[in-house]
C-alpha cells in the first residue's frame, strides 16, 4: 500500500518504474466508482506481456484503497481496504514491529509485473 504522488495519475510511480525497467506500462482512468461505500477512482494498467490490473483511488484519503491484479500467467492478486475510520492515530502505530521492513514502490512494481513475489 503506499500514497500515490499524484492524484491525477495515481498510477504515475508504477508507470516510470516499469519505464525504468524497459517496460511500457500503461494506465488510464477507468471512472468514477465505490469501494466499500467509499468514492472511489478506478484505474487501468496493461502490460505488453498480457498482465493487466486495476486500481482504486480514494481522494478523500489520497490513497490507493484496492488493487487487483493478473499476471501474464493468469494468476490474480490484489488487496482491499475495508471498514475504513477517518482520524487522528498513535504516532506508535506507524513504527516498524521488530523484523519488518519497508515495502517500496520497487518491490511492488516488481510483484505487479511479475518478477517478484508478496513477501
Amino acid at each position: 500500500m503506499f500514497r500515490p504522488s499524484s492524484a491525477d495519475n495515481p498510477c504515475g510511480g508504477w508507470v516510470s518504474e516499469a519505464n525504468q525497467r524497459g517496460i511500457t506500462l500503461r494506465c488510464q482512468s477507468g471512472g468514477p466508482d465505490t469501494v466499500n461505500g467509499r468514492p472511489t477512482v478506478r484505474w487501468d494498467a496493461t502490460a505488453p506481456d498480457g498482465g493487466h490490473g486495476s486500481l482504486w483511488y480514494d481522494q478523500n484519503l489520497s490513497f490507493i484503497v484496492k488493487i487487483l491484479r493478473t499476471s501474464k500467467g493468469g494468476v490474480q492478486s490484489g488487496y482491499e481496504l475495508q471498514n475504513i475510520k477517518e482520524g487522528t492515530q498513535p504516532q506508535k502505530l506507524f513504527e516498524f514491529p521488530a523484523g519488518y521492513r519497508q515495502f517500496t514502490l520497487t518491490r511492488l512494481v516488481d510483484v505487479l509485473i511479475g518478477l517478484g513475489q508478496w513477501q
